[in-house]
């Protein structure tokens, strides 16, 4: 669960690193199923005309006559959701054995959701037809992520390049956003660089704003050798006062990390 709610806050502010992201997908058969031996696909189109790598949804299983099937995949890295174009539907009906032919398959809907954020859902009676001349058809991605508040910043510990014994190769970067839906929660995603053992530190926070105070909950993922799908390591509470609309600065406190109950003293730069 820790990781799927990591996953969810990293994705939907466009932060990719080597973290994976769960694709679910839900489809509807409408009146002419999809005959077992048969395969149907997805994927996902990005802006920039490339695709991500297909996904087997159906297995050889059939799916009969106005059925309801869902099936999830793990991708990575996150895509970031401003970048996807569509999801695309891929069907190969051709027989398999003598003397089949050609299996059409009707698609009411579809619905797919990134890290539990609905990215698409497209209907019809049916939505499309798969025949052996329209074997694909792309559905548009109706959810778009606003471009991410940027900030660089440091902090004061013996880990930060803010000092002369710093052992960070690079200033930390964060990204918050506002939940359109709730103008007093703030989200966001920040990594660093690699210590002198070699571990690289990323994480995300969870915030809500009082006046011009954010607090709430830090979360930091340490992972070596760009492993992927790493579990979170620690985490601690922060809180920030935001003193213009370019900087702000706070503390952070270790919850149950290896220095738990220590106050760390932070500054964030950028644009806001």
């Amino acid at each position: 669960m820790k990781t799927l709610i990591m996953s969810l806050f990293l994705g939907l502010i466009g932060y990719s690193h080597v973290l994976c992201a769960q694709l679910t997908v839900t489809i509807r058969t409408g009146g002419d199923d999809l005959r077992g031996g048969q395969a149907a696909f997805v994927q996902l189109i990005y802006r920039n005309n490339t695709v991500s790598q297909e996904f087997d949804l159906n297995q050889g299983a059939g799916w009969g006559n106005n059925s309801m099937h869902t099936t999830s995949f793990q991708i990575q890295p996150i895509p970031n959701i401003s970048n996807i174009a569509a999801v695309r539907i891929r069907y190969d009906g051709a027989p398999r054995k003598f003397p089949d032919t050609y299996d059409n398959w009707n698609l009411e809907t579809l619905t797919v959701l990134l890290n539990g954020v609905q990215i698409a859902q497209c209907s019809g009676t049916p939505w499309h037809r798969f025949t052996g001349e329209s074997a694909s058809r792309d559905c548009k991605v109706s959810v778009q992520a606003p471009n991410p508040m940027t900030f660089n910043g440091c902090w004061a510990s013996e880990w930060s390049d803010c000092n002369s014994n710093g052992k960070i190769v690079s200033s930390a970067k964060l990204s918050f956003k506002q939940d359109p839906h709730n103008k007093a929660r703030w989200y966001g995603a920040w990594g660093g660089g690699s210590d002198s053992k070699g571990n690289q530190h990323s994480g995300f926070l969870l915030g809500t704003l009082d006046g011009h105070v954010l607090k709430g909950t830090w979360y930091e993922v340490i992972y070596q050798n760009s492993i992927t799908c790493p579990n979170l390591t620690y985490s601690g509470t922060f809180q920030f006062t935001l003193g213009s609309n370019s900087s702000f600065s706070g503390t952070w406190t270790d919850t149950n990390g290896p220095c738990r109950g220590s106050k760390i003293t932070m500054w964030w730069n950028g644009k806001r």
